[in-house]
């Protein structure tokens, strides 16, 4: 198979320890033929420090504009196909408060490339670090030294996170997302019979965290206590701890 340019685009905002997890994720990427957009909306000014010294990363700085998630993933994704050029074929979403496994993009675009039918992957099944309640937490960082795992599962098989999702650019030029919360997985519903679901591997590739500067009400500690998405996985701990440092 050949391998097509894959875009990452990280959405970012005063989370420059984050940030810099995004970008090493991506510097560790094995899939041969990928670059990075930033996306970054800080108030502080640049959150990346030597972000400029990989020639496949490019950061933009957009004005602030209070956007739905929508509508700043369609801005970034026009920035990053015009940035990496006419032959980008594929958009990975890799935002900043997410690990990613260095093979991650490459087990992404086989499934694609595996499924002619598929429009779009994702994970149905991730792991998320939820550290919100350590002492030593900050508005929009986190305290790595401690925490909990948890698994999320949607029992509705056409559901996947919208953080996970990479898709043919083209599948995005036909339909954009349109400007309101949580836009990215109601894209998903609205192609699940062209999209296909991950189950969540022996060897994780993503790992998600809840974090104080989350937006998505799902994240509500009691509420995930009590539904039946959310499962404790305290078997995962050592391994989120170490991943998410």
């Amino acid at each position: 198979m050949d391998n097509p340019l894959v875009v990452a685009v990280c959405l970012t905002r005063n989370r420059p320890k984050m940030l810099e997890r995004a970008v090493s994720c991506f510097r560790a990427q094995t899939y041969p033929n990928c670059k990075m957009l930033i996306w970054d909306t800080s108030e502080r000014g640049p959150s990346l420090g030597d972000g400029g010294a990989d020639q496949r990363v490019f950061h933009c700085f957009p004005p602030i504009e209070g956007r739905h998630i929508g509508a700043l993933r369609n801005a970034a994704n026009a920035a990053a196909i015009s940035q990496a050029g006419p032959h980008a074929e594929i958009i990975c979403h890799f935002d900043d408060d997410d690990w990613s496994s260095p093979t991650r993009i490459a087990e992404q675009v086989a499934l694609l490339q595996a499924c002619p039918q598929a429009l779009c992957v994702g994970y149905r099944e991730m792991l998320f670090w939820d550290s919100r309640r350590q002492p030593k937490h900050q508005p929009f960082e986190y305290d790595t030294l401690g925490g909990e795992s948890w698994v999320y599962t949607n029992p509705d098989r056409r559901y996947v996170t919208g953080t996970s999702m990479c898709y043919w650019a083209h599948a995005w030029r036909v339909e954009h997302f349109q400007d309101r919360p949580h836009e990215d997985h109601k894209w998903w519903l609205k192609h699940h019979d062209k999209c296909v679901g991950i189950e969540l591997a022996p060897v994780p590739q993503m790992i998600a965290a809840i974090h104080g500067g989350n937006t998505s009400p799902a994240y509500d500690a009691e509420k995930m206590r009590r539904a039946k998405e959310w499962r404790r996985a305290p078997e995962w701990d050592n391994y989120c701890k170490e991943q998410m440092k």
